[in-house]
């Protein structure tokens, strides 16, 4: 166990504390979980940091030391995992592409002659034009239909090649500010000799001048309030001319509704008379119904007492009659 532990910084505190016969706290001691988790964020964080196509895990020796890298057994990993055999592949290959459009905008500072500006030019010949015009190999790439392909390497003689470039302009671009910022300094230096003596007719004319411009400035305010004031006259007048031929409207209005109350009133009076005339007539006409009733029931009465009679009287005819006949024959 010492052994396992003799590389850790917990085990040798551990020792010197012992040695010197005090006691420390058991969270000091690093067990080989949270070693190994460590180790496991680092790799993590810089894998992340960079942009791998693929990750193949190798055991760096056999004898778990730190530190220690065994060629052999690395190259014997290697091969057996083919990481050599793709690695061939991709240089023989075009592993590297860009989007024309994105090659155009990054590597044109490379030769902007080539893609001159002002002119639409199509991305695909752009960046033709742009690769012809470079001094590199130019079977180490290809044009596609949307991209251009480079071989393995070539992509970062670019970026070489623009960070060159990149760092020229930058220090002529900083050796040019420099060279303004020191003539403006010297101005400045000059201008301080012969400015000192002008700074009292340079304040006396500039205070006329704010003088001058603040009395302007009164005036044109002046000019704007009165235009302003003349417009809202003229508003006035009209909201004014409108509010008469409103309120006339409304006048007209008004004797408008008050004719129709009037009209109104005097429909709903007649409205009202004949309603009850209509109502004296029911009544009336009820009367008249029952009178009309009541005769139909007495001249039912009589002509039913008048057939009585006629029968009575049919039936004592019929005894004259035969009275009659036996008498003559008496």
């Amino acid at each position: 166990m010492g052994i396992l532990f003799a590389g850790y910084a917990g085990a040798d505190s551990d020792a010197g504390g012992k040695g010197k016969g005090g006691k420390k706290k058991g969270s000091s001691f690093q067990t080989v979980s949270a070693l190994h988790r460590e180790n496991l964020n680092k790799l993590m964080t810089n894998l992340k940091s960079t942009h791998p196509h693929f990750v193949r895990c190798l055991i760096p020796n056999e004898t778990k030391t730190p530190g220690a890298i065994e060629n052999p057994l690395v190259m014997h990993q290697l091969r057996c995992n083919c990481v050599l055999e793709g690695i061939r592949i991709c240089r023989k290959g075009f592993p590297n592409r860009i989007q024309y459009g994105d090659f155009k905008q990054r590597y044109r500072m490379l030769n902007p002659n080539a893609i001159p500006d002002g002119q639409f030019i199509d991305n695909k010949k752009g960046a033709e034009k742009l690769l012809g015009s470079l001094d590199i190999d130019h079977e180490q790439y290809k044009l596609g239909h949307t991209k251009v392909f480079f071989k393995a390497g070539l992509l970062g003689l670019l970026e070489e090649m623009r960070d060159d470039r990149l760092s020229l302009i930058l220090t002529g671009v900083q050796a040019r500010s420099r060279g303004v910022l020191a003539r403006i300094e010297f101005q400045k230096i000059v201008e301080r000799s012969s400015t000192f003596k002008l700074n009292k007719t340079i304040s006396q004319m500039l205070r006329s001048a704010v003088r001058i411009k603040s009395k302007i400035q009164l005036e044109a305010k002046a000019k704007e309030l009165t235009e302003r004031l003349e417009d809202e006259e003229e508003m006035n007048s009209e909201l004014t001319a409108k509010k008469r031929k409103l309120e006339d409207e409304c006048s007209e209005l008004k004797k408008d509704i008050d004719d129709l109350e009037l009209t109104l009133a005097k429909v709903e009076k007649e409205n009202h008379a004949t309603e009850n005339k209509v109502k004296n007539m029911t009544e009336e006409m009820a009367a008249l119904d029952e009178i009309i009733a009541k005769l139909t029931k007495e001249k039912k009465a009589l002509q039913e007492a008048h057939h009585q009679t006629l029968d009575d009287l049919q039936s004592e005819e019929d005894k004259v009659n035969s009275l009659t006949k036996a008498k003559t024959k008496l």
